[in-house]
């Protein structure tokens, strides 16, 4: 089982044409895809600071539920157990997906500014700059373009 906290899945699915268990199935790759970082740092004039992180990660197979169903056939229904006859279900299908490599940018401008003795750093975050469309699991996608507006005021 994947996890300490929850029961063994006895749960039956429909895999590559065949009715399996849950818990029967391959077990997920545990190599995680690559992932890399890049940061650049600038300076600007007027006390204005800019950071850009582009995030890139590689290619990967995941295992997951399709949202699709299919009929069990009678040699393989269970059987009730009150009339010994086949009983009608409905399995989920599960198979392998293959998710693309994405490169996410995230930039912050950060502005000092003097006033009165302290300093009041106003900031604007853009999370996801160019809208990637970021395909995770179970057919959803990772959060779009966000923006954050900031201020700290230090005394």
């Amino acid at each position: 089982n994947e996890s300490y906290d929850t029961d063994v899945e006895e749960d039956r699915v429909w895999y590559k044409e065949k009715v399996v268990y849950r818990g029967e199935l391959p077990r997920g790759k545990y190599n995680k895809p690559w992932i890399g970082n890049i940061t650049a740092l600038f300076r600007l004039p007027a006390d204005l600071s800019l950071t850009t992180v582009a995030r890139y990660r590689g290619p990967y197979t995941l295992l997951e539920n399709t949202g699709k169903t299919k009929e069990v056939p009678d040699g393989q229904a269970a059987i009730n157990p009150l009339t010994g006859k086949p009983v009608s279900e409905e399995l989920p299908i599960y198979d392998e997906r293959d998710r693309d490599a994405s490169v996410v940018v995230d930039c912050t401008l950060r502005w000092k500014i003097p006033l009165w003795g302290t300093t009041l750093t106003t900031t604007l975050e853009v999370k996801n700059l160019f809208n990637e469309k970021v395909l995770s699991s179970k057919k959803t996608y990772e959060v779009g373009r966000q923006f954050w507006v900031g201020g700290e005021l230090r005394f």
